[in-house]
């Protein structure tokens, strides 16, 4: 019984949040056309591109900072999921059976592995501070 309250409760909250969001004017535009309108300025599309470049810069860092042997185990799938030895080199375009791309998650990586990535992310939140 009190499940069925607090889910009709969750619900309306949820409906009513998405009336607002879409109907209500917020003077000439409704919250998700002013949102949209935000969307396209040029400050916000450059902020998507340096975010880009970022997230692009963190992958390479990450690449170089895994041990090379780690690098050379691993095979890209062929799902389209790489492993960080075939980012840049490209004799190792081997790939693995369907399924194993899951098996080679960061969950089945080796204690010395797992131990490097800790340590890199404990120097990257070093650095931000």
């Amino acid at each position: 019984m009190f499940s069925l309250l607090k889910s009709l409760i969750t619900l309306f909250i949820l409906g009513g949040l998405v009336y607002f969001i879409f109907f209500v004017s917020l003077g000439e535009h409704t919250l998700w056309k002013h949102l949209v309108r935000i969307s396209q300025t040029n400050e916000a599309k450059e902020l998507s591109n340096q975010l880009e470049k970022k997230a692009e810069n963190l992958k390479k860092e990450v690449v170089q900072k895994i041990p090379t042997s780690t690098r050379e185990e691993k095979a890209p799938s062929d799902n389209g999921i790489t492993s960080p030895a075939s980012l840049g080199n490209s004799k190792s375009n081997t790939s693995l059976k369907k399924g194993e791309a899951q098996k080679n998650s960061l969950s089945n990586l080796s204690k010395d592995d797992r131990k490097a990535l800790m340590q890199l992310l404990k120097e990257k939140q070093k650095q931000k501070l």
